[in-house]
């Protein structure tokens, strides 16, 4: 009964996956601590960004499904949610890891440097490799996404703005536009931005033009 109890309280909406559940409780706890607080701190619902980004490859989210996405990536996401600089960021995590977690579900390993690199094994794209808050020059990105095999700096800026656009103001908009310039002019990253809207209004759609924009690099390498 105090094992229950511990569990309902740590878990709150997600006891419904059920018994196996209570197998690995103690791991989870800490997590489901944290979700439940994002989701008070950016009022989404997690369970409806796990569900959406599942369905997003056209399978159906079933507890033992949702059960096995959320044991990949929960190691990561107490150090991952702690780099993040805000809930936004946060947010955006959650739902590339499900995202990749969902698509590499039966060749899923990792490694990671306290989470300052999490690397993805894949047969598919190989090696995916997702930095969080790196140095690139002057500037420090949200994101930095890649893959083994990929050329020069192919890689992906991931950009979450706190602000939608016609919010900014003229210096936020210069400063955003010179920084992307260096990004992409110069240096050759693909940036992409997603407002604080487009991250709470869905996640699963900005995590999937992500990926799309991954598998579109590995793709021109072929």
């Amino acid at each position: 009964m105090e094992m229950r109890e511990a569990f309902d309280d740590a878990a709150g909406g997600w006891q419904h996956v059920g018994v196996p559940f209570l197998a690995v409780v103690d791991k989870l706890e800490g997590i489901f601590t944290r979700v439940r607080r994002l989701e008070d701190t950016i009022d989404v619902n997690i369970h409806r960004v796990l569900d959406e980004c599942i369905e997003a490859f056209g399978l159906s989210p079933t507890y033992d499904l949702k059960f096995s996405i959320l044991a990949k990536i929960y190691p990561f996401l107490e150090d991952g949610f702690d780099r993040c600089e805000s809930p936004i960021e946060q947010i955006m995590l959650f739902g590339l890891l499900v995202t990749f977690a969902t698509y590499f579900s039966e060749t899923w390993s990792e490694t990671a440097d306290g989470f300052r690199f999490l690397t993805i094994g894949t047969r598919e794209l190989g090696h995916v490799i997702l930095g969080l808050q790196v140095d690139l020059g002057r500037y420090r990105v949200d994101f930095l996404l890649g893959a083994a095999g990929v050329a020069g700096n192919r890689r992906i800026v991931i950009e979450c703005d706190g602000h939608d656009f016609h919010e900014r103001t003229a210096t936020q908009a210069q400063r955003d536009r010179s920084r992307d310039r260096w990004m992409q002019t110069e240096h050759g990253f693909i940036v992409l931005r997603f407002t604080g809207r487009e991250i709470y209004g869905n996640t699963a759609r900005c995590a999937g033009e992500i990926f799309d924009a991954l598998l579109s690099l590995r793709e021109g390498e072929a």
